[in-house]
C-alpha cells in the first residue's frame, strides 16, 4: 500500500531572504563608519538596523558582536527605525549603505 504523500512543511522552506550570502557584521560597521565616522554612537544604531532589519541577523548575535544585552540592541534598532521616519539625512545614509552592501 502506498501512502498518500504530505503537503510540504512550509515552516521548513526557507525565504529566499535566507538564502542569499549577507554581509559580516564587520563589513557593514565599515561601511557605516565612512559616513558617519568612527566614534559616532550613529555608527552602532546603523549597523543594528540594517544588520538586524536587512542582513537578518539575530538579536542574539548582535548582542554577543556589540556585547550588549538583547534588550539593548531592541531598544537601538526601535530608536533608529523611529528616528528614520523624521530624518531625511539618516534615510539617505541608510540608503547608501544598502546600495552598497547590495542589499535590498
Amino acid at each position: 500500500m502506498i501512502a498518500a504523500e504530505e503537503p510540504p512543511d512550509f515552516r521548513e522552506v526557507p525565504q529566499a531572504r535566507h538564502l542569499r550570502a549577507k554581509p559580516s557584521l564587520a563589513e557593514i560597521s565599515a561601511k557605516i563608519e565612512r559616513s558617519v565616522g568612527e566614534s559616532n554612537r550613529l555608527k552602532k544604531m546603523m549597523t543594528i538596523f540594517i544588520a538586524h532589519g536587512r542582513a537578518d541577523y539575530s538579536l542574539k548575535e548582535l548582542a554577543v558582536f556589540f556585547g550588549m544585552s538583547i534588550s539593548g540592541i531592541s531598544n537601538n534598532y526601535r530608536k533608529m527605525k523611529k528616528g528614520l521616519a523624521t530624518n531625511e539625512v539618516y534615510r539617505k545614509i541608510i540608503e547608501d549603505t544598502l546600495h552598497q552592501l547590495n542589499i535590498r
